[in-house]
Parts: C-alpha cells; structure tokens; sequence
C-alpha cells in the first residue's frame, strides 16, 4: 500500500460520552502529522469537528467556547507548521472566520462542503461557499449524513440512487 496523504485534526468535543484524548496529546499529534505532510510533500486532510447547539433559538447556531479552542490551536499549529503553499482539504470547520483565515494563508486549501450548508442557520457557510472558486470545493461523502442537516432523524432512504 502507498501512503498518499496525511489525515489529522483535533477533536474536543466531549459531548455524547465522548472521551477524547487529552488536548496536549491531541496536539502532539497533529503538530507531529503536519511535519510529516511538510517534511514528504504529502497532502494533508484537517478536521476539526464541532459540537454545535440551537441555543437559544432553532435558527441560532452555537458554537460551543471548546470547539473555539479547537480551531485556534488548529490554525496556529498550520500557520506554524505548514508552508503556505502546502496542499490542504479542510474536512470540517465550526466557523466561516476560521475557514476565510486559512484561505487567506493557504494558497492550496480545498474545502469540504458539509451539511452545515443545509441548516436553517448555515447562512455564513451557504455565503462562503460562493465565495470559493469551485476549482477550491470538494463535495465530502459524509455531507448527506451530516447532523446539521434540519432532516437529519429522517431516513435516508431518498438520497440512494438505484
């Protein structure tokens, strides 16, 4: 088997009886996984998945404050880490300011369009997905399985193609 990219990320959460690893370790990792995509010239796949609430209304959006941290040490590992021409799919992103930061730093940054566009509070991400050259989207195979879908408890019987 031949490697051909590096996935990575940090991953806070800790809703659900989630148990993630310890932020320190979770960051050793990510900055180890970035100096490898750099030091082999390979690509790099970042996520940084989010928990996000309708609070205090359906049609708000919340970010929750570790999803926030998760980001800001995200960027500053990749600002740090990688060159700016360093081929990178951002996988998942909680806020459109993360997204337009790294898209100013990284000439290379692929984004994933996730469900996020679909929700009734998605207006941000359905407006920066306008903004990015199509050359510069990449459609994700998880999209329709999204939990920021308004659906989302409903079959997805409708989405198969026979």
């Amino acid at each position: 088997a031949k490697v051909v990219g590096i996935l990575t990320g940090l991953d806070y959460r800790t809703n659900a009886g989630a148990q993630p690893a310890p932020k320190e370790q979770q960051l050793t990792c990510l900055e180890a996984h970035l100096k490898l995509a750099k030091k082999s010239n390979m690509p790099v796949m970042i996520s940084c998945p989010s928990t996000v609430g309708s609070f205090p209304s359906p049609s708000v959006l919340f970010v929750y404050p570790f999803t926030q941290d998760a980001e800001s040490a995200l960027s500053e590992a990749m600002f740090r880490l990688l060159p700016p021409e360093h081929k990178i799919h951002l996988s998942d992103c909680s806020t459109v300011d993360t997204v337009l930061k790294l898209r100013k730093r990284f000439t290379n940054l692929f984004v994933g369009v996730s469900g996020k566009i679909s929700h009734r509070s998605g207006k941000g991400f359905r407006e920066l997905a306008f903004d990015i050259p199509l050359t510069k989207i990449l459609l994700e195979s998880h999209s329709l399985s999204s939990g920021y879908q308004p659906h989302y408890e409903k079959t997805f019987e409708s989405f198969l193609v026979s």
